[in-house]
């Protein structure tokens, strides 16, 4: 009986120490289990800032990337328009140019008519100038021969060859050649002289 008993105190001491190991590890699990609770509540809080932030980042991402591309689409807008008035200006100088460059072809043609015209003009003068010496010059030569016919006559005589119609040739000849240049002239108000007068301008001379 006394074995028994003794073996009984034994079961029971062990029991004890198994109740006492088991109830330690119950506390230490109820530790853990709030030190796990708290870990969790601080991760979760930590896991909803970090969604916060992310999303705020997000939210700035995103608006700083429309600012961008409405910047890009600004400066293309900008661009075009650029190239738009660069292209309207260069057509501008360019009808402008075309305009001057047809008036100037105008006046070159004027011009050129103009002168092809004072040419035949002065040309025209040369010949008559040319035909005023000749007809002076003849003019001269029967003048020298009138004089010295008058010479070789008598003195009544001389008379009579004065007032002959030999004598009326140079200014029969003079009002020839004026007529001629009033005809051919265009840039003379008064009658050109005749051959017995003042020469043409020297820009008209042979």
């Amino acid at each position: 009986a006394q074995v028994g008993g003794i073996q009984a105190s034994r079961e029971e001491v062990l029991l004890q120490q198994e109740y006492s190991h088991l109830c330690k590890e119950l506390e230490d699990m109820k530790g853990a289990r709030v030190q796990l609770q708290e870990e969790n509540e601080f991760l979760q809080q930590e896991a909803q800032r970090l969604r916060a932030e992310s999303q705020e980042f997000m939210c700035y991402v995103a608006k700083r990337a429309q600012r961008r591309q409405d910047a890009i689409v600004s400066l293309n807008d900008q661009n075009k328009q650029a190239i738009e008035e660069i292209h309207r200006e260069q057509q501008e100088l360019l009808t402008l140019y075309q305009r001057k460059e047809a008036a100037l072809r105008e006046q070159l043609l004027h011009k050129e008519g103009e002168l092809l015209r004072l040419r035949k003009e002065v040309e025209g003068l040369r010949e008559i100038q040319a035909l005023q010496q000749e007809q002076a010059a003849h003019i001269r030569e029967l003048q020298g021969e009138l004089g010295g016919l008058r010479v070789m006559l008598p003195h009544p005589q001389r008379d009579q060859a004065a007032s002959s119609p030999l004598c009326s040739l140079q200014p029969a000849f003079c009002k020839l050649g004026q007529g001629l240049l009033l005809k051919h002239s265009q840039y003379y108000s008064s009658p050109h002289p005749c051959p017995c007068g003042p020469p043409l301008p020297s820009h008209l001379t042979l």
